[in-house]
């Protein structure tokens, strides 16, 4: 007689099960009663039909878009507050990883400077500030410091506060700045500093593009706004400034101080003329459009020649020359190479060249043509142009058209990031500044493989990965999957400090390198318009083969993705919703139809395609991942948004989430967070203890499905 059916037996029955239970909610309870608090928002159905091509569709969700609706308001806040509730038992999560975030940060670190003529410019953090204090010192870094500006005074009163490029002028005793204090990203005050008497000028311009340039007057700033170009005389009233042209994006001063370049409102932007820097009253001289296709990404100048990138290619046109298309030339053709960057100095080219999946950097004398490689003794790495994190100095990086040196900037998997100083004409190479992973960090503590895997059509993707050694292949490891694949943008694996916290606790990293990006020659273009579903299958192909090699199961599988890479992550789930235990979709471009119709994004229809040409229109409908939910289950769902967002903005995002909540079948968590104050960067301008609280969320929202919680 089994001993449930006695009275004695009963009893250490009841006990044992109290003891269970007591044991397993020890564990958990926090986490049940936070989710049995938290109710989740359910949004107002308001039926919208939207006709094109003959076919109609029903959007009940489209009335999110409207901003000052109080009700919009409302719903977002009942979403961020759920949000907060669900995840309210990984709060001590949160702040230890945010500690930690903290501890790295506030390592003591060698400064990386940047020389402008006699003065060293470079960009310091006090301890316990949230943002940075930008200052030079002149002719060497034992000279007295000189503070620009201190961007914590700055951004006093503001939740959210970005610099946008900081252009020190040709006499270098005029500093030109722009403030953004609503996270848009886009559109900035600029403000004037006399750098000798420390006193603000009384020039002040609003709402314009981050980038501008001097003329070489050492008076007049070319700027954008509104799509229109104008230039700004200190010292006269800024509505009387000298307008220039029309469809203007940006602009920029070329290396050699030469020329002022200008680029059309179309994106890939279009070269659309050039004026010359020391006649800032003289007239621009425009480009002949080409045709359709036909871009330069990047441009530079040097001796009698213009240089700039076309489709991955470097080519040139001489100076004076108006039609780009027809006298331009290709120079170092490789069927097998794409080149991503490069940049000019007086006697030299170098060139970011992407090969097989990997980026060499390829030094050319403009002198004799002698050239050479660097070589970075690893096989996994990530190569950037040395431009420091903080945006606002950048024009400053590799800015003396004269050196010899290049700065680059060095990062793999398990080596930190690093800035280095290579000597072009002895091939030296110096390392100036590596990041301080404190004293418990070794990088013989971790190991980084590629791994390639073959989607649907038979094209072999790449996979790059990073874990801590020791793991071992039975399916049991908690791994994370990123994803971008557009606009021709590569991922590369570097070395990520806020990672380790991932690594340390079990986690696997890993990157797929899908078609949309530019990995290889033709990856952007067998990724974009009518291709753009291989950017899907290829994350899926990816993921599977992790699963399928060991490296994890579909119950320990995490992806995510921001921006577009948002759109690739979304879009995946309503594709393969089985494959993941939960995502992460940031600040993501979801509703692309209604988006791209509404909005006119020119961008994003020349990536994705125009849906009022009902070619588009159905490819876009037939993985569109808005227009693609169904009734079924799918994976734990972490999706963020910024309010003031101008590039993806908050609505798609809204009305996904609207849209998932009420046609799941499952009972897995799906979260919204909208940062209110914040753009397309989410917290990350509101100062850098804000963005490691938002970083600390999402990895403690993995974490803790992985059922780490320490």
């Amino acid at each position: 007689m089994s001993i449930l059916h006695t009275k004695s037996g009963h009893k250490i029955f009841l006990i044992i099960l109290l003891i269970s239970a007591l044991f397993f909610t020890g564990g958990c309870s926090r986490r049940q009663k936070s989710l049995e608090r938290a109710i989740p928002p359910i949004a107002k159905k308001i039926p919208k039909e939207l006709t094109l091509h003959g076919h109609t569709r029903i959007d009940d969700y489209y009335w999110l878009k409207e901003r000052d609706n109080p009700e919009v308001i409302a719903y977002l806040e009942a979403e961020n507050e759920y949000a907060k509730k669900a995840m309210a038992h990984t709060e001590h999560l949160q702040e230890k990883l945010v500690k930690e975030f903290q501890n790295l940060v506030e390592q003591p670190n060698q400064p990386i400077t940047y020389r402008k003529g006699d003065y060293l410019y470079y960009e310091r953090f006090d301890k316990g500030k949230q943002y940075p204090v930008y200052c030079r010192k002149k002719g060497s870094m034992e000279a007295d410091e000189e503070v620009l500006l201190d961007a914590n005074q700055l951004a006093e009163e503001h939740d959210v506060f970005a610099l946008a490029d900081m252009q020190v002028s040709p006499g270098q005793d005029i500093l030109a700045y722009g403030v953004d204090t609503t996270g848009d990203r886009d559109f900035f005050t600029f403000y004037f500093k006399d750098l000798k008497t420390g006193e603000l000028l009384s020039d002040v311009i609003p709402d314009v593009h981050r980038l501008t340039a001097w003329a070489n007057d050492n008076r007049t700033l070319y700027y954008v706004r509104n799509n229109r170009m104008y230039s700004h005389y200190l010292g006269t009233d800024p509505s009387e400034d000298k307008f220039f042209l029309e469809d203007v994006s940006f602009l920029y001063k070329t290396k050699s101080d030469k020329y002022v370049l200008i680029f059309s409102v179309r994106y890939p932007w279009d070269w659309k003329g050039y004026l010359d820097a020391g006649d800032p009253t003289g007239q621009i001289n425009e480009i002949i459009p080409p045709k359709l296709g036909y871009q330069c990404i990047l441009l530079e100048h040097s001796g009698d020649k213009f240089y700039f990138l076309n489709d991955g290619r470097l080519l040139e046109i001489p100076v004076g020359s108006a039609k780009l298309e027809d006298e331009s030339d290709v120079i170092f053709p490789q069927e097998d190479v794409n080149i991503e960057h490069f940049e000019v100095f007086k006697d030299h080219l170098v060139l970011w060249e992407k090969k097989d999946g990997m980026t060499n950097l390829h030094i050319v004398s403009l002198i004799d043509g002698m050239e050479h490689y660097l070589d970075f003794g690893e096989s996994i790495y990530s190569v950037s142009d040395g431009q420091t994190k903080d945006l606002a100095l950048r024009s400053l990086c590799n800015a003396d058209f004269k050196s010899h040196i290049l700065r680059y900037g060095y990062s793999s998997p398990t080596t930190p990031d690093s800035i280095y100083d290579c000597n072009m004409v002895t091939r030296k190479k110096m390392l100036m500044s590596q990041e301080n992973m404190g004293p418990g960090f070794d990088p013989n503590n971790y190991q980084a493989e590629r791994l390639w895997t073959t989607a649907k059509d038979g094209t072999r993707i790449p996979i790059s990965l990073v874990y801590r050694k020791g793991i071992k292949k039975e399916g049991g490891n908690p791994l994370l999957l990123d994803g971008y694949g557009m606009y021709g943008v590569s991922e590369e694996l570097g070395f990520s400090s806020f990672g380790l916290s991932l690594l340390n606790r079990g986690f696997i990293y890993a990157i797929a390198h899908v078609r949309g990006g530019g990995e290889f020659p033709s990856w952007h273009k067998e990724g974009m318009l009518l291709k753009k579903k291989n950017s899907f299958t290829d994350f899926i192909a990816c993921a599977r083969y992790l699963v399928d090699q060991g490296y994890t199961h579909p119950d320990r599988l995490f992806a995510s993705g921001s921006s577009g890479g948002g759109l690739l992550i979304a879009g995946v789930i309503t594709m393969a919703p089985e494959l993941f235990k939960g995502v992460i979709i940031e600040v993501p471009f979801l509703d692309i139809i209604t988006t791209i119709i509404d909005e006119d994004q020119a961008n994003n229809s020349r990536e994705l395609g125009n849906p009022n040409e009902k070619e588009y229109y159905e490819y876009m409908l037939s993985y569109a991942p808005y227009e693609n939910i169904e009734p079924r289950e799918y994976p734990n769902i972490l999706i963020t948004a910024g309010f003031h967002d101008t590039h993806a903005y908050y609505w798609p995002a809204a009305k996904f989430t609207a849209k998932l909540r009420a046609m799941k079948t499952d009972h897995n968590r799906l979260l919204l967070k909208t940062y209110m104050k914040g753009g397309h960067g989410g917290a990350m301008f509101s100062g850098r203890f804000e963005s490691f609280r938002e970083k600390a969320y999402e990895y403690a929202f993995l974490l803790d499905l992985a059922g780490i919680r320490k």
